[in-house]
């Protein structure tokens, strides 16, 4: 019996959705792509094996602009909180994480970029993005950031 050489690719975008806390009506959202890092693409393999010790569980926001590398270990300029996971769950082939900031979390700065974790400090960063629009967050607004990573066949 001969190897099945199948390749199988990973879908991921990112939606920011930006809201004003009185209201809750949308102020600005928009649709990213990312890059799943170099820490990412190992917790992949090391989950497959069994492993989970490298699971998303935290976002991070921040303030850096430089696109992604394959190779980032932190996020640029990141502020806090850190938010745990809010949603964590899969359908068929689709993975989805989000987390919320509310009306008190990271005022006073001007969001440029967004990290999936495995933890509230320190920890390895899975994947990251930066943000098409930067917005200043403040007690108006709420931002919820929500990964959506799709595996489907090349």
């Amino acid at each position: 019996m001969g190897i099945i050489n199948k390749t199988v690719k990973r879908r991921v975008n990112v939606h920011a959705e930006w809201r004003d806390v009185r209201t809750g009506k949308i102020i600005h959202e928009e649709w990213i792509k990312n890059m799943i890092v170099a820490g990412g693409l190992n917790s992949l393999a090391k989950a497959w094996a069994g492993d989970a010790t490298d699971l998303p569980s935290h976002m991070a926001i921040g303030t850096g602009t430089t696109a992604i590398t394959l190779g980032d270990t932190t996020l640029e300029s990141e502020v806090s909180p850190r938010i745990a996971l809010g949603t964590n769950t899969s359908s068929g082939a689709t993975y989805r994480a989000s987390a919320t900031w509310g009306s008190g979390d990271a005022n006073g700065n001007t969001i440029a970029n967004a990290g999936l974790f495995d933890a509230a400090s320190s920890g390895v960063l899975l994947a990251a993005a930066v943000l098409d629009t930067t917005v200043v967050k403040d007690a108006t607004k709420s931002l919820t950031i929500t990964w959506y990573a799709t595996n489907e066949n090349a």
